[in-house]
């Protein structure tokens, strides 16, 4: 069996080591919404080529590229019907590359100058483990993460699925099962079938939430199997 250590970087400088007998060595992701005057922004980080993935899978060609602080901002947009309003709104993508890693973020109207002002407005670090999202102008008010949508990192697993892991918080804590969990490596494993077309298991951590989307395909016995070995450990950036 494969023993596997990975250490990702959250997009707010948390850092997240994921362990346990399991190949961890497809590429993870992560990805952070920061709020501002009621407005919503979700950033998404990966690998170099992670960005450009996201606006292939939306449908959008990158046709625009300008030099960014020493990288390159490449940005597109497509149309969709929204059947809420009843109209078409234009999509638009802002794919920030650097060395090793890559950021987007999808923005709904506006023109391509309101993506460029966007990520302008933002600082980006790399580091081995991936990219702290750094608001860079102190605006009133300025960019903050949302409490309400914490931090995330996920990491594609093969055979077990997708795991997605999240700070522990006293919201989280709230909707922690009463009853108790099997007792595992990683803390309390918990089957929850709430949304029967996307079954999970939830690992609770000390310090963590873990939600397991399970590969279809696995039996079910390999995947709890696989998931009770796993151990998740969540650092705050001081």
């Amino acid at each position: 069996m494969i023993t596997g250590r990975e250490v990702i970087r959250g997009l707010d400088a948390s850092t997240v080591e994921i362990a346990g007998p399991l190949d961890l060595s497809l590429a993870a992701s992560a990805f952070a919404v920061f709020s501002r005057n009621g407005k919503m922004q979700e950033f998404g980080a990966g690998g170099r080529e992670f960005a450009a993935s996201v606006a292939e899978r939306l449908g959008i060609e990158l046709d625009e590229e300008y030099s960014f602080r020493g990288h390159r901002l490449r940005t597109g947009r497509t149309s969709r019907y929204d059947p809420r309003s009843r109209a078409v709104e234009v999509v638009r993508i802002g794919v920030w590359e650097g060395d090793t890693h890559s950021v987007q973020a999808v923005v709904t109207g506006g023109e391509a100058a309101d993506v460029i002002t966007l990520f302008h407005e933002f600082d980006f670090h790399e580091d081995a483990a991936g990219v702290v999202v750094t608001p860079r102008v102190a605006g009133d008010p300025a960019w903050m993460i949302s409490r309400d949508y914490p931090p995330t990192v996920a990491q594609p697993v093969p055979r077990l699925g997708l795991i997605e892991v999240a700070e522990m918080t006293r919201e989280r804590a709230r909707h922690v099962p009463l009853w108790g969990g099997q007792k595992v490596e990683g803390g309390e494993l918990f089957l929850d079938d709430s949304t029967p077309q996307q079954p999970s298991l939830l690992l609770v951590g000390e310090r963590t939430w873990t939600r397991i989307y399970p590969r279809g395909g696995t039996p079910e016995d390999v995947i709890v199997d696989m998931a009770s070995a796993l151990t998740v450990h969540w650092t705050t950036a001081a």
